[in-house]
């Protein structure tokens, strides 16, 4: 402890604190920013899937976003590696739910990976090396944006850094301890991002050329300490591994019975990168399947490829579908897979932070901070080039971090290259990066104290030709700055601010007139205005720009059914069906359309399709009673109105309409005033009295034939509704009245 505060005390240590205080500054500076954003409590895309995951985890409640189909996470192995979102629930479930918390573990995980990556750094390089590695990493922008966002680069890299220097200390003396550390902190690494367990092979590849070497030195008699035996290591390593993704495996198989090892959208992705009209970029589109904007749709692409498949599937075999059809694409169009891989690589080594979820660039100058701080990719590839080559031509590849820092770079690239590119996939090789960027700056530096004016000239020109391949972008990408603006009226929207969003999606159709999903949203507000033809004009810009779009499908029909076009409205809930009959909701308001419309045992069959996916949903059964009822099947009618009493027994209104419907319909074979009349004295005990369920009563007690009874009740639900001013409820107790001084029991629908 006295040597650490020592060092602290040094110029070395002081130097790292001041750049760790600078990040911190930074840090908290764009932390300010953040707090301004729109979407900062309101995440979308993957920040707000994880979000709805972590809080679904703390909350035990899976119900999911409003207007967002349910993902099926609770009864499905993980759909993503589940790594980050438990995290964020670990935060969560400590911090109330913060908002903040997040970020600012966020925040000190970058500042903490800064410096494991001075003390590794330090251990093999140089400490100079090392501060500049750190001041490097804490003051780059992409690595601070994301850690002010939901997602998972900061604890991504704060895991590689970890693994980086446990492996180092297992290099320096293998122990079969810190082996077993290694394989824990790689399942956690691979808990957050799957692709990592590729490098697996490599790493026990790298331990045994390490031990090799050891005993090499052993056997020459230079050391005296013989290296653990190489399987106790190896086997340290795998078991480490194993006990990270045991949980993880665990909970698939518990919850859904799938031997699921971390997650099922391995199949999912691979297609989503690699089909004849994929670009290198994320894109939404499944080829014959429909459209994948987040994993909230994950439900649906799987129903539409079990119709294609006429089989039921659970989440393996369609992820082996997806997988299979992805090397069909390679193997059929060997000539498009190259050069689709190839553009892939391209982006990945690129000068562009591609962008996923967000418009970076747009993210990037709409920050006042952000936009002054230094991040140029080709500068660190072109920095990083050369300082691994000074260390080769010193050393050789003599220190096994060498190779091992090489190699991490090496698998990362080959491991997210099948896929697509974005800036926070390839965000993890940054400190690495960093790293030998750092040696660059310290080794052409003591070239020139050394009085080495050529070899320092050299250094200086190859990393000036390499900065200008590094810089050379061919596949330009063009600013989405229509996407930018809907992103933050959406986030506006969801935080209520309604005229601001208005200004958003505006400033979006000024930037992109056509755009589909834009209009949609113009219409979504107008409609929830009141501005019914504005409304109708962006429907049909929607559908105009996009026929398939569902959303836009099912809500211009709602409207055009509101203004008395029925064909029209329901042409168009037909369609938007067609285009997905899993979707429960497109389904429910087809059903509504379709009894509107008088076509009731067509709106039957849908209601009933329904309920075979939700037999427990309570609002379904009421409306195909209601429907039955209007059909002329009163007995099915009661059925499903018993079960809705069941399914919810605290409901007084569900067993007030039951009474009502066994007390006056015109059936007498469902007519049954002994039952009607307990359930409405049920009603009444626990709700007290009210005009209409006093009515209740009393036509119960009509169909049993006391009329004196029903006369008595009825008086005093007219008194109660006199008393309380409702008029029209009077006038109807009155006409009732005069059926029971007949001594006629009343037959209506029900209520």
């Amino acid at each position: 402890m006295a040597r650490l505060v020592q060092w602290a005390k040094s110029r070395e240590g002081l130097l790292l604190l001041a750049i760790l205080l600078l990040g911190a500054g930074l840090r908290v500076g764009h932390l300010l920013e953040a707090l301004e954003a729109p979407d900062f409590a309101y995440p979308a895309i993957d920040a707000g899937f994880n979000d709805y995951w972590a809080r679904s985890l703390v909350l035990a409640d899976w119900t999911p976003p409003e207007h967002l189909p349910d993902p099926g996470i609770a009864e499905s192995p993980c759909l993503r590696p589940p790594g980050y979102p438990w995290f964020l629930a670990a935060i969560y479930a400590a911090t109330d739910g913060s908002y903040l918390a997040p970020r600012l573990v966020q925040a000190l995980l970058g500042l903490t990976s800064a410096g494991l990556l001075f003390l590794l750094a330090r251990r093999f390089l140089s400490p100079a090396a090392g501060l500049w590695a750190a001041a490097l990493f804490v003051t780059h922008w992409v690595p601070l944006y994301f850690e002010m966002e939901l997602h998972e680069p900061a604890l991504l890299m704060f895991l590689l850094l970890l693994l980086a220097v446990i492996c180092e200390r297992w290099a320096a003396a293998p122990t079969w301890r810190r082996a077993s550390l290694m394989g824990l902190v790689l399942g956690l690494t691979a808990l957050v991002r799957s692709n990592i367990l590729l490098g697996l092979p490599p790493l026990l590849f790298w331990m045994l050329w390490v031990q090799r070497r050891q005993s090499a030195v052993v056997g020459a008699g230079i050391a005296g300490k013989r290296a653990p035996a190489r399987p106790i290591s190896l086997a340290a390593v795998l078991l480490g591994t194993a006990l990270a993704l045991a949980p993880a495996t665990a909970r698939n198989i518990a919850r859904s019975g799938e031997p699921v090892l971390i997650s099922a959208n391995a199949g999912l992705n691979l297609l989503l990168g690699n089909h004849p009209r994929a670009t290198g970029l994320i894109g939404n589109e499944i080829p014959d399947l429909g459209t994948f904007d987040n994993f909230y749709d994950y439900p649906a692409i799987l129903r539409a490829l079990e119709r294609r498949e006429g089989r039921p599937l659970d989440h393996r075999a369609a992820s082996s579908i997806f997988t299979a059809e992805a090397i069909e694409f390679a193997t059929t169009s060997p000539g498009d897979f190259l050069a689709l891989t190839g553009r892939k690589a391209a982006l990945f080594w690129g000068p562009a932070e591609i962008s996923h979820n967000k418009v970076l660039a747009l993210e990037r100058d709409a920050s006042s901070l952000l936009s002054r701080l230094p991040g140029p990719f080709p500068f660190y590839l072109a920095a990083a080039i050369l300082g691994l080559a000074q260390v080769l031509l010193r050393r050789g590849a003599r220190h096994p971090m060498v190779p091992w820092c090489a190699g991490l770079l090496v698998v990362w690239f080959l491991s997210v290259l099948p896929f697509f590119a974005a800036a926070r996939y390839r965000l993890p090789v940054l400190p690495i990066l960093a790293l030998f960027t750092g040696q660059a700056a310290v080794g052409t530096w003591h070239l020139f104290r050394a009085k080495r004016a050529g070899a320092a000239a050299a250094s200086l020109l190859a990393f000036g030709l390499l900065l200008s391949l590094a810089s050379n972008d061919p596949l330009r990408q063009v600013v989405n700055r229509a996407k930018w603006h809907m992103d933050r009226g959406h986030a506006l929207e969801r935080a209520g601010a309604s005229a601001a969003a208005a200004r958003e999606f505006k400033a979006a159709l000024r930037a992109s007139p056509n755009a589909p999903d834009v209009h949609y949203s113009l219409a979504l507000q107008a409609a929830a205005a009141g501005q019914l033809q504005q409304a109708e004009e962006h429907y049909r810009a929607t559908l105009a720009g996009d026929p398939r779009h569902g959303g836009a499908l099912t809500n211009y029909g709602g409207l055009l059914l509101d203004s008395g076009r029925l064909s029209e409205g329901l042409e168009h809930l037909e369609a938007a069906l067609g285009l997905d009959p899993g979707r429960l909701d497109f389904r429910h308001n087809l059903a509504l359309a379709l009894r509107r419309a008088g076509r009731l045992e067509a709106a039957v069959g849908h209601w009933r399709v329904l309920l075979e996916a939700d037999p427990a949903s309570v609002a379904t059964h009421k409306l195909l009673a209601a429907t039955l009822l209007e059909s002329g099947a009163p007995g099915a009618a009661v059925q499903h109105l018993a079960r809705a009493v069941e399914l919810e027994p605290a409901s007084l209104e569900h067993r007030h309409e039951l009474a009502w419907l066994l007390a006056t319909c015109t059936s007498e074979e469902v007519r049954d005033g002994e039952r009607a009349e307990a359930l409405a004295r049920e009603v009444l005990a626990a709700g007290g009295e009210k005009p209409s369920w006093l009515a209740t009563l009393a036509a119960a007690q009509a169909e049993r034939g006391d009329f004196a009874a029903a006369r008595a009740t009825i008086q005093r639900a007219l008194q109660l509704a006199v008393s309380t001013g409702k008029t029209r409820r009077a006038a109807a107790l009155r006409a009732t009245m005069e059926l029971y001084n007949n001594n006629q029991p009343q037959r209506s629908a029900p209520r």
